[in-house]
């Protein structure tokens, strides 16, 4: 079954992040129908565009992640990847199972993409689903 944006209806593409408990991780993504593999304990975010290569090339311009530029606060996927990496990178380490959970899922409700009119000019973002 096929996942689709509520306001256009249009099919959404899916990035994935499947991580262990050691703190391994890899981002799959899927790029002009090619799937790519991208294994670092430093993939903890991603966002649906631009590509996973640009979004890191991006947070090394943000300041507070090695840069000048201030942290982005739009609702682009490229403005939302570097606050989303922020966070994740200053959580406090989760004392019990509750706080594992609850500490990631803060982040997401933090950086997610709002429910919106679709814009034709921006396709990339999605709806939350």
């Amino acid at each position: 079954m096929s996942q689709s944006d509520p306001s256009s209806g249009k099919s959404v593409t899916l990035c994935m992040a499947p991580d262990q408990r050691s703190g391994d991780s890899a981002i799959l993504e899927h790029l002009d129908g090619t799937p790519r593999v991208h294994h670092d304990r430093a993939y903890t975010a991603v966002t649906n565009s631009p590509p996973l290569d640009e979004q890191h090339a991006h947070l090394r311009t943000t300041q507070a992640l090695g840069g000048s530029k201030p942290l982005p606060h739009g609702t682009d996927p490229s403005d939302r990847f570097a606050p989303t990496a922020y966070y994740l990178a200053r959580r406090p380490q989760p004392g019990d199972t509750t706080h594992a959970v609850a500490s990631p899922l803060n982040v997401i409700r933090n950086t997610a993409q709002p429910f919106r009119v679709a814009d034709p000019a921006k396709p990339y973002p999605p709806q939350p689903i």
